[in-house]
């Protein structure tokens, strides 16, 4: 999967990396639930079909895999 085009950043395997993603990806939904808000759109298709070309953003998925291995730690 490292080889995969369009992963941004390449698989974490680090818990204190993927702290500082997760906080980064939070920061960034904030921002576009702002931007949805003040477009006056529910969702990120109505955005993109409301604003300008050079202000449409790009869908973003996160999968987390493991998740009960972060349980086991303090």
């Amino acid at each position: 999967l490292e080889a995969l085009p369009h992963l941004d950043g390449g698989i974490v395997v680090e818990q204190a990396e993927a702290i500082e993603r997760l906080r980064a990806l939070v920061d960034e939904m904030e921002e576009r639930y702002r931007r949805l808000r003040e477009a006056g759109v529910a969702n990120l298709a109505a955005y993109n079909a409301k604003v300008a070309p050079e202000r449409r953003l790009p869908m973003r998925w996160l999968v987390h895999d493991e998740f009960a291995d972060w349980m086991l730690t303090d």
